[in-house]
């Protein structure tokens, strides 16, 4: 699964900087499949926080 950071590079490099496809894919290692997924998708990535456990108070003895 690509990560919101490679999402961003693929499109960053294919739509500004004019590379193809399968140049994309000789530099970070990302499959042609991922790279063509990634310029497909309409939508734009978003930061999700991390959700993790949360520290809850600690009862008074």
């Amino acid at each position: 699964m690509l990560k919101m950071a490679d999402i961003e590079f693929i499109r960053k490099k294919h739509y500004l900087e004019g590379w193809s496809i399968r140049k994309i894919t000789r530099n970070p290692g990302i499959s042609r499949q991922s790279v063509r997924k990634a310029l497909a998708s309409a939508e734009m990535p978003r930061y999700r926080p991390a959700r993790g456990p949360f520290l809850l108070p600690r009862p008074r003895v």
